[in-house]
């Protein structure tokens, strides 16, 4: 009786210690991905997600948003972003919030 409560402890400490270093390892893996990954690439599956999700035509200030043109939505001011970054308040109004007007790169097809 003993030896199996002994041998019950053993397993759940070496299943936590699975958990833990698997944990450890999908972490690695998702930076790894993200340290090769073309951000452009990214940027465009973020749009597609947004597209498909109906929300593509509002980005707020420091929000991850691709590279492309951008209106105001208080003043209408177009901003360009080169590539992709975080939108800055606007430079007329100080508004926070954009539509995004099209890409500034070519889309893959």
């Amino acid at each position: 009786m003993k030896d199996s409560s002994l041998l019950e402890n053993a397993l759940k400490g070496m299943a936590a210690w699975l958990e833990i270093d698997l944990e450890q390892a999908e972490q690695a893996l998702r930076d790894y991905v993200l340290d090769i990954s073309d951000p452009s690439a990214l940027d465009y599956q973020h749009l597609l997600a947004r597209l498909a999700e109906g929300d593509l035509d509002h980005f707020a200030v420091g929000e991850r948003a691709p590279a492309g043109h951008y209106l105001c939505r208080q003043c209408a001011l177009e901003l360009e972003l080169e590539a992709h970054g975080h939108l800055h308040p606007c430079l007329a109004c100080g508004s926070e919030d954009y539509q995004f007007v099209r890409p500034g790169i070519d889309l893959p097809a």
